[in-house]
């Protein structure tokens, strides 16, 4: 689409392409006036006209604008020219190093269980504002959240692509009559998506939670639970199972039983195939990873006595004897100049500035 050192609008050098999928291609790019970099994400030229795809890329726009949280990846500018007419439609997002989820659990190893709750507690944690903003991801999985930072035990953990996010007062009724999917289509990963998906019902939240669940599920069993693995015959089990509400899904640890019983147990409810049933919030499943953390010895160890160890406390100010105070004579002469005198005030920059 964009050769290296192509000028996007007179603000952005593309440096070089990052990646792509179905939707368009994501460039690291710089800022010309200020050699920032960041990453580009570009809807393909033909897609822009066609109205579903043009929907979904204004949505993730509206769902990421509002956000600000150290595990959402950070939007800094957009474009995205009126339907019908030409021009480029891209988003401008912090440009991340490091690895998604997906590839780091395709790793012949493991992952250790202190990385995952390391990881899936700051989902959580950005999922929870997510939430409270009204918007729900619905395409929640490893290879939307990606690991950053120079640590790789302890990185620093961002939900991507927000392409298929939408605001939580939104119905399948209403995504079908604005355009964004026909009636009956079901959107995201076959394996992650919640049950209620299937059943054309409303969602909220808690589809999230599910996802949340088997993402956890699917790291450490090291397998689904579904019979088929190649993705169109999942789709087809998915939707031939939809009405199975009574039946659970077979535990984590019926595959892999050196998962720990209590991360199980969780797992195990945000997995319940009734929302209702479920975690009810972000928030709620995350003070359930915490308690496991600490049963499984995995959370920072508190040094109580060295924090009691803190030496005499200091006086309390009015304790102080009167001796001891100064009076400090009026100064005389011509009066000071403002401390801020030499220098104009900065004024606050907008976002075109950034």
């Amino acid at each position: 689409m964009f050769v290296n050192g192509a000028i996007v609008d007179g603000r952005y050098r593309i440096l070089q392409p990052l990646g792509g999928g179905a939707m368009g291609k994501v460039y690291l790019a710089e800022k010309v006036s200020t050699h920032e970099r960041f990453a580009i994400k570009f809807i393909h030229d033909y897609l822009v006209s066609d109205d579903t795809y043009y929907a979904r890329f204004e949505r993730e726009i509206n769902a990421l604008r509002g956000i600000r949280h150290p595990h959402v990846v950070a939007t800094y500018d957009w474009q995205l020219p009126p339907r019908g007419k030409g021009g480029n439609a891209y988003i401008v997002m912090e440009y991340l190093t490091g690895e998604s989820m997906q590839q780091a659990i395709l790793r012949p190893q493991p992952m250790p269980v202190e990385l995952l709750l390391r990881i899936m507690l700051q989902v959580l944690d950005g999922l929870g504002t997510v939430h409270s903003l009204g918007v729900i991801h619905r395409d929640l999985s490893p290879a939307n959240i990606f690991l950053s930072g120079s640590d790789p035990q302890y990185p620093s953990t961002k939900i991507v692509d927000f392409g298929l996010a939408k605001g939580e007062a939104a119905s399948s009724a209403s995504d079908s009559q604005g355009g964004v999917t026909q009636d009956g289509a079901v959107l995201g990963r076959a394996a992650y998506a919640a049950p209620e998906m299937f059943l054309g019902r409303e969602l909220d939240p808690r589809a999230d939670i599910f996802a949340c669940g088997m993402i956890l599920y699917r790291t450490l069993a090291g397998r689904f639970h579904y019979r088929e693995s190649r993705t169109e015959l999942m789709w087809v089990e998915r939707y031939s199972q939809r009405h199975e509400e009574g039946r659970p899904y077979p535990s984590a640890r019926s595959f892999r039983s050196s998962i720990p019983p209590p991360l199980d147990q969780v797992i195990s409810i945000a997995l319940r195939k009734r929302p209702q049933e479920r975690y009810q919030s972000a928030e709620q499943m995350l003070r359930d990873l915490l308690r496991v953390e600490e049963q499984l010895g995995f959370a920072p160890k508190i040094d109580r006595a060295a924090a009691e160890d803190r030496g005499p406390a200091l006086p309390d100010m009015d304790s102080i004897p009167d001796t001891t105070k100064v009076e400090v004579p009026p100064l005389e002469g011509p009066p000071l100049l403002p401390a801020d005198s030499g220098s104009p005030t900065p004024r606050p920059s907008s976002i075109g500035e950034l």
